[in-house]
């Protein structure tokens, strides 16, 4: 676990040579506290990332880091003393060639670093609870688009099938 500050900052992974290979692969990477509904793309957008086989490299994760706030009416519990983090990150590799005559070039050290940047922007996201009201009338709705839906396509298989016998009854009388 690593804390971080409500500043722009940045941790990194070192190799203590420049002959290590960094390839990796994220399990998850989450920022901030967990909470019951940050469970979409924008709070794991680096779940299962995978760099393998990419040889001798660095590696720079650019994260942008954006607050979030659940309000439950219902379970006020849930909402208190939380602040999950939604962020988006951009990966740039820097890919080191070795030189003409086959040796390795020379650099301090190959690194796996992620630079943060935190929003000033908040997003609240507002639980909301259907009624039963709401659930009896959608269903009623639901079942008459499925029987409007029937109907028309009965109705278009009844029309297609009189053409037909209209057209084949018209080749045989001729």
């Amino acid at each position: 676990d690593y804390h971080l500050k409500r500043i722009t900052g940045e941790f990194s992974f070192i190799s203590k040579d420049n002959r290590t290979d960094m390839s990796h692969a994220m399990e998850d990477l989450i920022i901030g506290d967990t909470h019951k509904y940050a469970n979409t793309k924008a709070f794991h957008a680096l779940k299962g990332v995978k760099l393998r086989d990419i040889g001798s490299s660095t590696h720079d994760y650019i994260v942008k880091l954006l607050e979030t706030n659940f309000i439950d009416e219902k379970d006020p519990e849930v909402a208190n003393n939380v602040s999950p983090y939604q962020y988006t990150f951009s990966y740039r590799p820097h890919i080191v060639h070795n030189k003409k005559d086959g040796t390795v070039p020379s650099i301090a050290q190959h690194y796996i670093r992620f630079r943060y940047n935190f929003s000033p922007l908040l997003v609240e996201y507002t639980a909301e609870y259907n009624s039963f009201y709401d659930l009896v009338t959608n269903s009623i709705a639901y079942c008459g688009g499925l029987f409007t839906t029937v109907e028309v396509v009965h109705r278009a298989f009844l029309g297609g099938s009189a053409f037909i016998k209209d057209n084949m009854y018209k080749k045989i009388v001729i």
